[in-house]
């Protein structure tokens, strides 16, 4: 058994994270503790899975188990004190789906450092590298907008839920 203060954190992770998806993963390691498997390196630097520690380190989870591959093999995490097909499974399965939509922000810096545009095209994925001078795209004439500043991402997310269930078109940028 290792202790978590023995992985390295990447200093050019490409995930900044969002304080409301941070939120997230440290509130859903303390209701239903760890169930997803991070990845690092044969020098303990993580290569997928910043945030989790991170979070993991504020829910006070301290033992990490390493298990050792080439990469040939699938590791798997069971957990022995939940069955999927009760509320707390459900719940566990919802809560790593949320987690993982809420916190994702890019750092295109890190990102520019080792990719081209057309390289990250390959995994699917679009980033707008260009500074654009409003968030707002393809907007069709005769319709009105409204931007609002939020304190904290907290904020951002409730608002922007409250609008969609009025039924009004929005995104958060």
């Amino acid at each position: 058994m290792s202790n978590i203060k023995d992985l390295r954190f990447d200093d050019k992770n490409f995930n900044d994270h969002t304080e409301f998806g941070m939120s997230l993963l440290e509130k859903s390691l303390q209701d239903y503790g760890a169930g997803r498997s991070i990845l690092i390196d044969k020098n303990n630097n993580i290569i997928a899975g910043n945030g989790i520690v991170e979070a993991a380190a504020q829910a006070g989870i301290e033992n990490v188990r390493i298990i050792e591959t080439q990469g040939d093999e699938l590791v798997a995490v069971k957990r022995t004190d939940v069955d999927l097909n009760t509320q707390k499974g459900r719940e566990m399965a919802f809560a790593d789906n949320a987690t993982a939509s809420v916190d994702l922000s890019w750092n295109k810096d890190n990102i520019g450092e080792f990719f081209t545009p057309e390289d990250i095209e390959k995994f699917g994925v679009k980033l707008d590298w260009a500074e654009k001078e409003d968030n707002f795209i393809d907007i069709e004439e005769n319709h009105y907008l409204v931007e609002i500043q939020c304190e904290n991402e907290q904020q951002q997310q409730n608002i922007f839920e409250e609008l969609q269930q009025r039924g009004l078109k929005c995104k958060i940028s």
